[in-house]
């Protein structure tokens, strides 16, 4: 039997998603918590199956993006979500045993992906008034720390 990579094994499943949500304010994964707006409904009926039925040549929209931002077309990172934004930052930039610095709490994707990798994760917990915990964090940087978690605005805090 072929086996997932032994870091895999450690790690916990994500279950905040399988806890009863109804009849509460869903905050918690970004979702609206109305109907779209009639403009969009209306948008979305005008959509023709082919154009949508084909992926779409990305290379427009990351010219515009860089333009609109004064960035260089190779500084944007076009992604289905954040979830998979920091999936691919990560998996490119972390290896097996390097060290990662995250503030706690914190979205819990960044703990999650580079646990998959088998990094070295140090939590740093946020100052007790919940601002961001800046000495705390210079403190914890050594020579084999490969990435810094800077998160703003936070989530969940």
């Amino acid at each position: 039997m072929i086996r997932a990579r032994s870091e895999l094994y450690s790690i916990s499943a994500y279950q905040q998603y399988l806890k009863k949500r109804e009849g509460n304010i869903r905050l918690d994964f970004n979702e609206n918590t109305n109907s779209p707006s009639p403009k969009v409904i209306r948008a979305i009926q005008k959509i023709d199956g082919e154009s949508v039925s084909m992926y779409p040549n990305p290379e427009l929209l990351k010219e515009k993006l860089a333009s609109f931002l004064k960035l260089k077309k190779e500084q944007v990172l076009l992604a289905n979500g954040s979830d998979e934004a920091i999936l691919l930052i990560l998996y490119s930039f972390l290896e097996k045993g390097d060290k990662i610095i995250i503030p706690n709490p914190t979205f819990p994707m960044y703990e999650l992906y580079a646990a998959s990798i088998g990094a070295k994760i140090k939590k740093v917990e946020y100052n007790t008034d919940l601002t961001f915990p800046t000495k705390r964090i210079e403190a914890e940087i050594t020579p084999d720390t490969k990435i810094i978690i800077l998160v703003s605005p936070n989530n969940p805090t």
